[in-house]
């Protein structure tokens, strides 16, 4: 029995020694995959990054083209641009402010005039903007007043800072009517219920509560609480 037991213990670590060869060469083999693994990914990941860059450039490319000519075509008429945007705000504030105003159900006719007084290009973007609309039953439409004497009943009259001097006759269009008059003059004057003006780039607008109530216009108090 103890003549036997070194030939064992050497059989032991000869099967061992095989057994952890093999093993070894099995990790050496997946090391080697795993290594190759790496560099394919490696290469993967630069023909990805110089592909990005690649579209990057494109894209840069492709947005000058698109903005340069038009920051070339629109340097000339920026103040127009500017002009035509602050009409857009006006006619969209006087809209909401409109619905606002209880106007009412029985007044006869189908049609609800806004006249224009003077601002050509005002009269074509509200032109444009109340296109189809309606205040309660009755159809918008748009007049505009170039003249004293085409001053005529309106619902509404938006006299520009321009023709200032045509409130007299607006007034007096107006007297022992509900109409609502608008102006884009900062300064309230005698007649106007509502004026726009601008702070900054933003649009804003002032209510003239003491004309308000003596034409006996009625707003709501929503209105009241988004002016200034």
């Amino acid at each position: 029995m103890v003549k036997i037991l070194p030939y064992l213990f050497f059989s032991f670590i000869f099967i061992f020694s095989c057994t952890s060869k093999k093993k070894y060469a099995e990790l050496q083999k997946k090391n080697t995959h795993n290594e190759a693994q790496v560099v394919r990914l490696r290469d993967d990941s630069t023909r990805l990054s110089q592909k990005i860059d690649t579209l990057k450039k494109q894209v840069h490319t492709l947005s000058f083209k698109n903005i340069a000519p038009s920051e070339k075509e629109t340097k000339k008429p920026t103040r127009l641009r500017a002009a035509e945007e602050h009409y857009k705000q006006i006619s969209f504030f006087l809209y909401n402010i409109i619905k606002y105003v209880e106007w009412s159900a029985s007044v006869p006719g189908d049609v609800f005039t806004i006249a224009i007084v003077g601002n050509d290009p005002l009269f074509k973007e509200i032109g444009a903007q109340f296109n189809g609309k309606k205040v309660g039953h009755r159809m918008i439409q748009i007049k505009r007043i170039t003249s004293e004497k085409d001053i005529c009943h309106a619902d509404v009259y938006f006299v520009s800072h321009q023709k200032l001097h045509f409130l007299s006759k607006v007034y007096k269009a107006t007297n022992n009517e509900k109409a609502l008059v608008v102006s884009d003059h900062h300064q309230l004057t005698t007649g106007v219920h509502v004026s726009f003006f601008l702070e900054g780039d933003s649009l804003k607008f002032d209510l003239n509560e003491e004309e308000i109530k003596k034409s006996n216009i009625v707003m709501s108090s929503t209105l009241k609480s988004l002016q200034n």
